[in-house]
């Protein structure tokens, strides 16, 4: 990553050396004072995403956190879930076997 090598104070700052056919000190002043005040709403603008961007990985983090613990809730859910479906089937079993008992033993 690049870094940036002015700040808003160093463009205002510069001062040139002025040559017998040089530019006119006023316009390269006035020139310089709108890309000083680019810079500031640069600066801010950075400042106001590198924050924003701070908050944003906090959400992620927390959120990946809170996934990670449904994760493992599910995990547990599906395990009971097929536990009860297994006993259920057990249980449904021993009825129709009851069932099927008591009627023969009713029959005869």
């Amino acid at each position: 990553m690049k870094s940036i090598k002015l700040k808003a104070v160093d463009i205002v700052n510069k001062e040139f050396q002025v040559d017998y056919q040089g530019y006119d000190p006023q316009e390269v002043d006035l020139f310089l004072d709108m890309i000083a005040t680019d810079y500031r709403v640069f600066e801010n603008m950075a400042e106001e995403y590198n924050k924003e961007i701070k908050y944003l990985r906090q959400q992620l983090n927390d959120l990946q956190d809170k996934n990670e613990v449904l994760k493992a809730k599910l995990d547990v859910t599906k395990a009971q879930k097929a536990k009860l479906e297994e006993e259920g089937f057990s249980k449904a079993d021993l009825i129709k076997r009851i069932h099927n008992l008591e009627g023969k033993i009713n029959n005869d």
